[in-house]
């Protein structure tokens, strides 16, 4: 709670985990032992290990052991009256706030320029759940398509179902738009960058996007070359 008497929530990513972290929070409310039961219901479509069966461990169901300790316990919150008025995360948190808050939302702010660079707009999609899945509260309002549906329906024809009927809305800039937004918001350009190619190991000095998109550099005997996806990688150099 800050002076100006809002609240944030911060999920932190995925370096609090712990062993035994959902069973030592599972004992200190009957909230978290129910609502925990249920995400290991969800947990079961994306790894074979039990999420509460936690002398099992890997790396994927240690990641969704940190994603659902944060889920219980924002939501705990909630219901005791204490409501995020911003919710904040790092790493696999962004991803636990962004479920928390009901949309998945990642943006860029510009501090060069003090505003906001670009948002990248997220929708969720009920698929598969079941009625006796989600929570108690949310059953007067919530359902999933497979429910409404009464059979199953592929993710894919789904998401391409959701495709067809946004793309009309959205604009339709010409190539050439493309290339030059592409252009004004390459970082490399007058950059040196260290490229790795057949093993080689070079720095050169970008120039610039050419028609075709490729990265045009100066090696440094004074040559061009036009780089492409091939070209393996392009870190940056220092200096």
């Amino acid at each position: 709670m800050g002076e100006n008497k809002k609240n944030v929530f911060l999920f932190p990513g995925n370096g609090i985990h712990q062993k035994n972290m959902l069973r030592i929070l599972s004992q200190a409310h009957p909230f978290f032992e129910k609502r925990l039961k249920e995400l290991e219901a969800c947990a079961r479509q994306f790894c074979e290990i039990p999420l509460l069966e936690e002398e099992k461990e890997d790396e994927i169901i240690n990641q969704i052991r940190v994603f659902a300790s944060e889920v219980a316990i924002s939501e705990f919150w909630e219901k005791a009256g204490c409501c995020a008025d911003y919710s904040i995360g790092h790493s696999l948190g962004e991803y636990a706030a962004a479920v928390f808050c009901g949309i998945l939302t990642e943006g860029s702010l510009s501090c060069e320029m003090g505003c906001l660079d670009y948002a990248v707009l997220g929708i969720g999609v009920n698929v598969r759940q079941t009625q006796q899945q989600f929570p108690e509260e949310l059953l007067p309002i919530v359902t999933s398509v497979e429910e409404v549906c009464g059979k199953v329906v592929p993710r894919s024809q789904l998401a391409a179902e959701i495709l067809n009927q946004l793309e009309p809305l959205l604009p339709n800039p010409t190539a050439e738009e493309v290339l030059e937004e592409y252009r004004e918001r390459s970082f490399l350009t007058g950059r040196k960058v260290s490229i790795l190619q057949g093993g080689q190991a070079r720095t050169a000095q970008v120039l610039g996007i050419d028609r075709k998109g490729r990265l045009v550099v100066q090696e440094e005997d004074g040559s061009r070359q036009a780089l492409v996806s091939a070209d393996r990688g392009l870190p940056l150099a220092k200096g």
